[in-house]
């Protein structure tokens, strides 16, 4: 008579069960995919970049077909250069310098703007200045605003506006230019002009300039309940109609009060206060996505450190909005649309010093340490896509140069460092 086999004991059981997980973890640990993290490479440009740089001194477009279109103002000679290509195969030519369009002109090329018309020809606008101080970050008294569009033969430069007397008007203190298309090809520029009394200021306005035929016409804009001090962010729609978003001033008060948006339409800016808040931000950015979507990004001061950095988006069905990070300082942002078509945005962080990105994840809305202060200087972003690849550009004055960085998403190691990452509130 046989005998059944005995049943291993617990004890045994659980060795045996051990052995067996000892053997297979390794090789299913070695079968998931490491997590993916994203990685700048990162690429000089040949651009100036000073420790005395202090003004936002470049614009960039991306067109259909990949290829980068930047233009840049260079410290050394007061001029305003064009680079254009690839990643690894850029060429750079001579837009402006001094005396080239008129002799009074010590520099060219201050707070550029740059669009892409359909055909994929970059226009420009910029201020140019009767005094400059090199070495010292600073633009004297303002000469012309001045438009320029690339064709087959080159580029063709003109005034748009011009000061005069030469001390009549001053760009110090958050002067930029704003450039959008309207449906016909012709170019909207606004720029924010102070008007100077001896030594002192006296007033400031938003200038609108539109062109007619080969005539320009300029007149003072009014968004919001009051003449606005900043100057506006500009985007064109896929529609035609150009968007802008702007600090809304109460009326009562006179003090900052929210965030506007205005569409021109007809002639005519129809504004819009989006939302309220204490002391709103001295700028706000604006994107408008392929589907027509348009956003807005900004933050408000309600708390003593921290301070909530909100993306408001316009769609068929309204407004929503969505606090994406909390900051301490923005110092200055680039909005964008991502390959994906949702909002992404690259901002200095003043407060904790850091070039940061920030994007809409499966976890929500997360912002990634980029570089920190310490290591560049004071940056100003310029954020653009073209696809699933998003190109960061930035000054590092402490490092004098100017850099371009591809993301792309590459595995992590053990030994990688991972970024510095914060969620945002979904809202």
């Amino acid at each position: 008579m046989s005998q059944r086999p005995r049943k291993p004991r617990p004890f045994v059981r659980a060795l045996l069960a051990s052995i067996v997980v000892a053997l297979l973890l390794p090789t299913a640990l070695l079968a998931q995919e490491p997590p993916l993290i994203p990685t700048w490479s990162w690429e000089e440009l040949p651009c100036d970049a000073y420790p005395s740089t202090s003004y936002n001194e470049f614009a960039m477009q991306v067109d259909d077909d990949g290829r980068l279109h930047i233009v840049c103002f260079q410290e050394h000679d007061g001029s305003l250069y064009y680079v254009t290509g690839t990643p690894g195969n850029f060429t750079k030519e001579l837009v402006d310098a001094p005396g080239q369009l008129s002799p009074d002109d010590a520099a060219v090329g201050g707070w550029p703007s740059l669009v892409l018309d359909a055909e994929g020809r970059p226009h420009i606008a910029y201020l140019t200045y009767y005094s400059y101080e090199k070495g010292l970050g600073y633009f004297g008294a303002f000469r012309a605003l001045r438009y320029g569009v690339r064709t087959a033969t080159g580029w063709e430069l003109e005034d748009a506006d011009v000061a005069s007397p030469p001390d009549a008007f001053v760009t110090q203190g958050g002067t930029k230019t704003a450039l959008a298309l309207r449906p016909d090809g012709t170019p909207l520029i606004l720029y924010h002009r102070w008007v100077a009394a001896g030594i002192g200021l006296n007033g400031s306005s938003i200038r609108q300039l539109l062109k007619f035929g080969g005539d320009w016409v300029d007149f003072d804009v009014n968004l919001g309940t009051l003449p606005i001090n900043e100057t506006p962010a500009l985007v064109s729609a896929p529609d035609g109609r150009i968007h802008a978003t702007f600090t809304w001033y109460s009326r009562e008060t006179g003090k900052r009060e929210g965030v506007g948006h205005a569409v021109y339409d007809a002639f005519q800016w129809k504004s819009t206060l989006i939302e309220k808040g204490a002391n709103a931000p001295l700028e706000t950015e604006i994107a408008a996505a392929a589907d027509g979507r348009i956003a807005l990004a900004y933050t408000f001061d309600q708390e003593p450190l921290l301070r909530p950095l909100r993306i408001a988006v316009l769609s068929a069905s309204g407004w929503t909005t969505s606090t994406v990070a909390m900051t301490s300082f923005v110092y200055a942002a680039s909005l964008t649309f991502d390959g994906k078509g949702q909002p992404a945005l690259a901002l200095s962080d003043w407060g904790r010093e850091s070039l940061t990105y920030v994007e809409l994840t499966s976890r929500g809305w997360v912002d990634i340490q980029v570089r920190r202060y310490y290591d560049m200087g004071l940056p100003e972003p310029v954020l653009r896509y073209h696809g699933e690849t998003a190109y960061l550009l930035y000054r590092a004055p402490r490092e004098g140069v100017t850099l371009l960085g591809p993301r792309t998403l590459q595995p992590a190691t053990s030994a990688a460092r991972l970024p510095l990452i914060m969620q945002g509130k979904m809202e």
